[in-house]
């Protein structure tokens, strides 16, 4: 099976541009896919799970309950999913400001080429039931991703932006203002994505600094 979707190949230092461009179109979603390896990788799981269609990903997405899903995934190993606390963090410069699925994750410098998909949806919380991501390791289903795109959607304006493999990214309208607003989504993100925390910030607190007031977000799952 091939891929389905239109792809724009662009140099990775005029990617953030050509996806500003792009998201201007209405008849289609733009999203960066990473290089050539990152996105071989999404196409080859598009394929494997062609057994689900785009419609029965989303019905099961809008027949779920996002925070009902965060507390049965809790309850499912209280031990995993057990907040880590810590102290927040020193300085102002902490939020995740830019995007980076564009750039080398060693070098943060662009990479040479970048893909671009251009969905046939109107509405971010529908990408992932397009690109049918997630369903190994940790990583939830396309159906939970889509659920709480569409949950972080209607709360904080919050769009995806990127699809690298195992990262997603997403660029945020309406960020958490306060430290409290920014912990409790500092928990939901933990929940939904334990290695953001577990293999990055180290805290709740350390991820909800990056979350307060920030205009970008990040997931990673090993």
């Amino acid at each position: 099976m091939e891929f389905p979707y239109e792809i724009r190949k662009v140099p990775g230092e005029q990617a953030l541009n050509v996806l500003a461009q792009l998201q201007r179109k209405t008849d289609v979603y733009p999203v960066i896919l990473g290089n050539a390896d990152a996105f071989s990788r999404v196409a080859e799981a598009f394929e494997m799970n062609d057994d689900n269609s785009v419609e029965n990903i989303l019905e099961m997405a809008t027949a779920s309950e996002p925070l009902m899903w965060l507390a049965d995934r809790q309850a499912s190993d209280p031990e995993y999913y057990e907040i880590p606390q810590g102290e927040w963090p020193d300085g102002d410069d902490y939020p995740n400001n830019s995007l980076s699925a564009h750039c080398d994750v060693i070098t943060r410098k662009p990479l040479d080429e970048v893909f671009i998909a251009l969905i046939p949806t109107d509405s971010s919380w529908k990408v992932p039931a397009y690109l049918r991501i997630g369903g190994w390791n940790e990583c939830p289903g396309a159906e939970v991703h889509s659920m709480m795109f569409k949950y972080w959607l209607e709360k904080y304006g919050a769009r995806v932006a990127c699809v690298a493999d195992d990262v997603i990214e997403f660029q945020v309208e309406h960020p958490p203002q306060t430290r409290e607003q920014a912990l409790q989504l500092a928990k939901e993100q933990y929940i939904y994505c334990a290695d953001i925390v577990q293999q990055g910030t180290e805290s709740i607190e350390a991820l909800a600094s990056a979350l307060l007031k920030a205009p970008v977000w990040y997931f990673w799952w090993d």
